[in-house]
């Protein structure tokens, strides 16, 4: 069992090049398929109240057929 910090450092020495990649901004179309650099938080919720007991999850509905 390692640390974070010290898997970290064996996965950066073994692979050098390997790190995170660099941030951009694009539009939303263009973001479909990427992966996001920090979170995201909308300016304006709607409904107008916190009514959602789980946050942040998006999957593609096709994949989720059939789940229970």
């Amino acid at each position: 069992m390692k640390t974070l910090k010290e898997a970290r450092e064996i996965l950066f020495k073994r692979f050098p090049v390997f790190g995170l990649p660099g941030r951009e901004m694009v539009s939303v179309p263009e973001a479909v398929g990427r992966v996001l650099a920090e979170p995201v938080f909308a300016k304006l919720s709607s409904p107008n109240f916190h009514a959602a007991a789980m946050d942040g999850i998006a999957v593609k509905a096709q994949t989720t057929f059939g789940a229970s």
